[in-house]
């Protein structure tokens, strides 16, 4: 985790802004298509195969991302609305260059995982279209999400309020039904255990709050309200520095100060150790200190 803030600190243009837009409408296109021709010729093109990416049809290897999953209008309208919401959400929270990792290191571990069972088992290789799908990159992008906003309340069908974390569960719960007990395979096979390979990712980018709310030292007042004071009795010595300077604030990644760009709208991280300020572009993406 500490790596990806600081290779997302170093290069902080890396990345795709608003990557979801571009995924939601791909997939959008890809459906409008075969609802509208009903012959799959786009989408004959697009999923994942190993034996195709074997013969050069490499794109596969990230274009499954586009295949879509749902065939009713109605889920399929609902789905892309629930990835957009989400994957802006993130965006925001984690900066273009963190979110685009996150969502290449789901492409490429679960493209990887379709590509060793293809060496390891080639009988099996055929199968492995079902599970290397953009339907479980969008799961974990939601667990990701819950769990990151696990405190609050979503309205479950719009109507159900319901707590973040247990809806975590409820979706995690009914993931398992649908590839043990659902459409793919009627009985247990290894290959039901493919698409968890996302777990990597999701524990690399997430573990950190994930297990940092189950540990008992991140409850203990004490350590809240020290760190409050630190924070404090920091902010006083910027103030007292700035006073003395042409500019009130300043980016301490990209040095733009409030003088330099009067439009700029400047904030200081509560979670760096102290008090850092940091431009807009900079307030998600940065390594906390």
């Amino acid at each position: 985790m500490r790596f990806i803030d600081r290779f997302c600190s170093r290069f902080p243009r890396f990345g795709i802004p608003h990557l979801m837009r571009f995924i939601i409408f791909g997939t959008g296109l890809v459906y409008i298509q075969g609802f509208l021709t009903e012959d799959g010729t786009i989408i004959s093109w697009l999923f994942f195969s190993s034996h195709q990416i074997m013969n050069g049809q490499v794109w596969r290897l990230i274009s499954f991302i586009f295949v879509p999953y749902q065939s009713n209008p109605v889920w399929f309208a609902v789905s892309l609305y629930v990835a957009y919401m989400i994957g802006t959400s993130l965006e925001r929270a984690w900066g273009t260059a963190k979110f685009t990792l996150f969502i290449l290191f789901n492409i490429l571990i679960l493209a990887g995982a379709g590509m060793i069972i293809h060496f390891v088992s080639p009988a099996h290789a055929f199968f492995t279209t079902f599970f290397v799908s953009g339907y479980f990159i969008q799961s974990f992008l939601i667990f990701a999400f819950i769990t990151l906003a696990s405190d609050s309340t979503f309205q479950l069908y719009l109507m159900i309020p319901i707590r973040a974390g247990l809806l975590g569960l409820i979706m995690g719960g009914a993931l398992i039904y649908e590839l043990f007990f659902g459409q793919f395979f009627p009985q247990f096979s290894p290959l039901n255990l493919l698409p968890f390979v996302l777990l990597i990712p999701y524990l690399i980018f997430c573990g950190h709050a994930l297990f940092g709310r189950s540990s008992p030292s991140s409850y203990q007042p004490q350590t809240r309200n020290k760190a409050a004071i630190n924070f404090h009795r920091a902010k006083k010595k910027v103030e007292q520095r700035q006073e003395a300077q042409a500019y009130k604030r300043k980016c301490e990644v990209c040095g733009k100060t409030d003088t330099d760009y009067p439009d700029m709208e400047f904030r200081y991280c509560s979670r760096c150790d102290g008090y850092h300020c940091y431009c807009m572009d900079h307030i998600n993406n940065h390594q906390h200190k």
